[in-house]
């Protein structure tokens, strides 16, 4: 997955979080889908006020 061969490049997509803490990127040609990210859902409370 991370190695090419000489003079390509492996350029990485933007990372996505999905719901339930999926993350999906691609890379190359390829489409990486992790499932078990151990990641928390962010929180939908009322948003923090910085003063």
């Amino acid at each position: 997955m991370l190695f090419t061969g000489e003079g390509e490049r492996a350029v990485m997509s933007r990372v996505l979080l999905l719901a339930d803490a999926q993350v999906v990127f691609s890379l190359g040609s390829e489409l990486q889908i992790f499932r078990d990210t151990g990641l928390a859902p962010l929180d939908d409370g009322d948003p923090v006020k910085y003063q």
